[in-house]
Formats: C-alpha cells, structure tokens, sequence
C-alpha cells in the first residue's frame, strides 16, 4: 500500500524527468488519480502531461471538460452520499456526450469504498444500477420542464 499523493508524486516525477530534454511530452496524456489513504482519505488528483498534479473535490478531463467543469461546479456539493454523486456524474457526462439521447451502454461508473479490512476498495457499477440513475434524472428532467 502507498498513499495517494505519494504515488501521483512518483508517477508525476517520471512524467516530468522526460520534459527535461528537448522539451518533448513523450506521455502527452492527463490522468485522474482516485483513491482511499489512511493518512489523508479519499483524495482525488488530476496529473498533466507535463508532470505537474492538482488536487481536487470534482473534476473533469477530455472533451468538452470546460462544460463539465462548469456544471460541477455549480451543483457539487462536499458531502453528498454516493448516489447522489453517482446521479451528478450522470448528469455531467449525459450534458457533455456528443449523444442526443443518454444510455447506460456509453457510461461506466465505478465506487471507491472504505473498507475495514483492506484500506478501500472499486466496485463497477452494473448497468441495471446506471440505467436506474439514467431514469432518475430523465424523471427530474421531465418535472423541471413542466415546471
């Protein structure tokens, strides 16, 4: 085991090294570190192709991030239990797909929990579970319009 931050560091470092030499991003790709420590919790971090890192709450990568960054940060909450997270999530990536019509075959969730015995563990959502959120938030979409 090895806390979060420690690995983002390491992997941040390697990234990094490489930018020293003739300025070349030979990863040339972001990543979002999710994890469970002892020492600090749940943490979150989003490393760049240039070796740098953030922490963050919430947060968004690839296409069409501005906007999933915007609606994050207009209805993330600290806080919120994990299905209300899982059903922003939803509605983030539901806003941001090039899709007309959302379903549970194009999103992918998984949970990262704490656990007793072993630190903390990812359990994939199973598409009945998505299709659910999907339904939930298709509902509240509806009321609001006929509001």
């Amino acid at each position: 085991p090895i806390p979060v931050e420690q690995l983002v560091i390491r992997l941040c470092d390697v990234t990094q090294s490489y930018t020293m030499y003739g300025g070349q991003r030979p990863f040339g790709v972001s990543f979002l570190f999710g994890g469970w420590d002892s020492s600090y919790g749940f943490q979150l971090y989003h490393s760049m192709p240039n070796g740098n890192y953030v922490g963050w709450s919430a947060h968004a990568i690839g296409n069409n991030n501005q906007m999933a960054q915007d609606l994050l940060k207009k209805e993330y909450k600290e806080g919120i239990d994990v299905q209300e997270g899982l059903k922003l999530c939803a509605k983030v990536l539901s806003q941001v797909l090039d899709a007309n019509q959302p379903n549970a075959e194009k999103m992918e969730f998984s949970v990262v929990r704490r656990n007793d015995t072993d630190g903390a563990s990812m359990t994939p959502v199973s598409l009945s579970e998505t299709e659910a959120i999907l339904e939930v938030l298709k509902a509240e979409g509806a009321s609001k319009a006929d509001e």
